[in-house]
């Protein structure tokens, strides 16, 4: 039987190293960059199918978590009947364009095309040295007539995504469908 080590001399084994830590640590995103996706169709103001006039306190909450978060980018993408609008703003030499720009946001929309939204404001993002958080904001849930699009196929239109990059759907005072929960689990980076 071989003579036991000193216990100074007994070391666990570490995690596997790559081959070349310093590429590894280079290829690690230095950046956070936060999407939101924000529904602003009229049921966020209580119209139509609408619970509640939300949509206020929701730019609020959206803004709060921008000053709190201090990411580096900042990317907003608005849709009611599709896609509305794509705007992008880097922190902090666009503040004040992102802060007039939330501040004029009305949800005048009609329908919530969910799905067709999320997944064609997801396909053009890549990783681009960003950690990405996507955040879908809405109270709806998808009515598009046409059905082309599913919950499953918009979370996988996200195919430009980092390892490090996760989508929260927040579900404002409506239950989660049950397609999206569903989608949302397969997906292994959506909450």
């Amino acid at each position: 039987m071989p003579a036991a080590l000193p216990l100074e001399q007994c070391r666990l084994p570490g995690p596997p190293m790559p081959a070349d830590a310093a590429t590894f640590a280079a290829s690690l995103p230095t950046r956070t960059r936060v999407v939101f996706v924000l529904d602003t169709s009229g049921s966020m103001r209580g119209i139509g199918d609408g619970q509640a006039d939300i949509f206020n306190r929701v730019k609020a909450a959206v803004n709060a978590y921008v000053r709190s978060e201090r990411p580096d980018r900042v990317e907003l993408l608005t849709f009611d009947q599709g896609l509305r609008s794509r705007r992008g703003y880097s922190f902090p030499a666009d503040r004040a364009r992102w802060n007039t720009d939330l501040a004029a946001l009305r949800a005048d929309g009609r329908n919530t095309y969910l799905y067709r939204s999320l997944g064609e404001g997801l396909a053009p993002l890549r990783a681009g040295g960003y950690v990405t958080t996507v955040l879908v904001l809405t109270d709806g849930t998808d009515n598009d007539p046409a059905g082309s699009w599913t919950a499953a196929r918009a979370l996988a239109a996200f195919q430009g995504r980092g390892r490090l990059d996760t989508l929260h759907y927040v579900a404002l005072g409506t239950p989660l469908p049950a397609d999206a929960g569903a989608a949302l689990r397969a997906s292994g980076y959506a909450r």
